[in-house]
């Protein structure tokens, strides 16, 4: 048994982030899903309360290998 962990940029800020690719929140581009930060995520929460999206726990964390 293992763990895994996605690394990739920010598609707002363009920050590096390690994050879970089936937690974290996305936006699509181009028909890719396209990871969030965590700070871009609870800014757009905090500027767009009535299309607030959840953040998942465990979106940034390591995701054990049977669920990848």
């Amino acid at each position: 048994m293992g763990y895994g962990i996605v690394m990739g940029f920010c598609i707002a800020c363009k920050s590096p982030i390690q994050f879970n690719p089936l937690k974290v929140p996305s936006l699509v581009i181009d028909g890719r899903r396209e990871p969030v930060c965590r700070y871009c995520a609870e800014r757009w929460n905090e500027l767009h309360p009535d299309n607030a999206r959840p953040i998942l726990e465990g979106a940034y964390d390591w995701v054990p290998e049977e669920e990848l």
